[in-house]
């Protein structure tokens, strides 16, 4: 962020995900808050920033997007596999269905296993749309990529409360992204109401199918 050329042991930001990533840089973040600040910087100046990207064959397809400067309108929370994850939303008359509240999850499937994606509304009600996005699809990135409505997403839901809506995806599934092979997978939940909206989100791993296949005998 001074201007020099970053490296894999001099570095202010990095990013060590497979597939699509996002880094947020901030004013807000401890590295310009530092008293003194080891670079000096002054925020209504702007800084440098110089970006790095390190190829390990000698072939490598990639994309860069910038966006800002502005305030993000979301940040990702990460879902661990086979762990809930539940998120409360108090009174808020702020949240109205023409400016709702959005939060985004992600979560990568390492190993490439089936899984399944559930939601369960326990009070207000909300809008789910999830994609995915492969680390070889370089025609679309993390913030292109996340979906927003029924267009741009593999699975959408409003559960009504109390119930449970579920996708779940397979290796048998041979359309592209229901399933896919080293795949960043993004929740995108939009709440319009000013009630208390509570909702859980859980992602479980269940058994490959296709794992388990008969044995040809000899002559048989």
């Amino acid at each position: 962020m001074d201007g020099r050329y970053p490296t894999e042991d001099d570095y202010d930001y990095y990013s060590d995900l497979v597939g699509t990533d996002y880094v947020r840089i901030s004013s807000h973040d401890s590295l310009f808050n530092q008293a003194p600040s080891p670079h000096h910087w002054d925020d209504n100046q702007g800084v440098m920033v110089v970006i790095a990207v390190i190829a390990y064959t000698e072939n490598v397809d990639y994309s860069l997007t910038v966006r800002g400067p502005f305030e993000p309108r979301f940040n990702f929370t990460d879902i661990p596999m086979n762990q809930p994850v539940i998120h409360d939303l108090p009174y808020n008359t702020s949240r109205t269905n023409y400016e709702p509240h959005t939060y985004i999850y992600r979560f990568f499937n390492w190993f490439s296993n089936d899984f399944t994606l559930s939601v369960t509304q326990f009070s207000g009600s909300a809008n789910y749309y999830l994609n995915a996005i492969s680390e070889d699809n370089l025609l679309e990135n993390v913030v292109s990529g996340v979906g927003i409505g029924a267009a741009n997403s593999i699975w959408t839901a409003t559960p009504d409360m109390g119930t449970v809506s579920q996708f779940t995806s397979t290796k048998a599934q041979t359309d592209y992204p229901a399933f896919c092979y080293n795949c960043w997978y993004y929740l995108t939940v939009v709440a319009g109401e000013q009630s208390r909206t509570q909702y859980k989100i859980q992602v479980n791993q269940i058994s490959n199918n296709g794992t388990s296949l008969p044995v040809l005998q000899n002559n048989q």
